[in-house]
């Protein structure tokens, strides 16, 4: 009983960064979650999101950190893996192209930032 509650380093902070991601992918603005919606969603208690982030805005950083990691370690293997500049300019935006399909809901989150989207701009509350 004890083994299946032991967690892997990290798993609870995946869980809700993949939580938060999956509630903008079903068309919520990342400005309007909240933590126990966000702990709801990844299975976890909300007095655990406080062990891996300070705030929703503090779990948000960490996306666009994460994203960024990922992304300059794919154009690091684009680079590795091709001789010819010309090819590593297709291959690099064939593999970002790619990435953004297969993770449409970490673009959706960073294009809500860029847009400088409010959520319920449509005659919702201001902040």
């Amino acid at each position: 009983m004890a083994e299946q509650q032991r967690r892997r380093p990290g798993e609870t902070r995946e869980k809700l960064m993949n939580a938060a991601l999956a509630l903008v992918g079903k068309g919520r603005h990342f400005a309007s979650l909240g933590i126990r919606e966000i702990t709801r969603q990844a299975g976890v208690v909300p007095t655990s999101f406080y062990r891996h982030f300070r705030s929703v805005d503090d779990l948000g950083l960490q996306l666009v950190d994460e994203l960024g990691l990922v992304l300059r370690r794919m154009m690091r293997e684009a680079r590795a893996n091709v001789l010819q500049a010309d090819k590593l300019i297709e291959e690099s935006v064939g593999i970002f192209v790619a990435h953004a399909q297969a993770n449409r809901s970490f673009f959706l989150f960073m294009a809500q930032g860029l847009a400088g989207e409010r959520p319920g701009s449509a005659g919702g509350d201001s902040q």
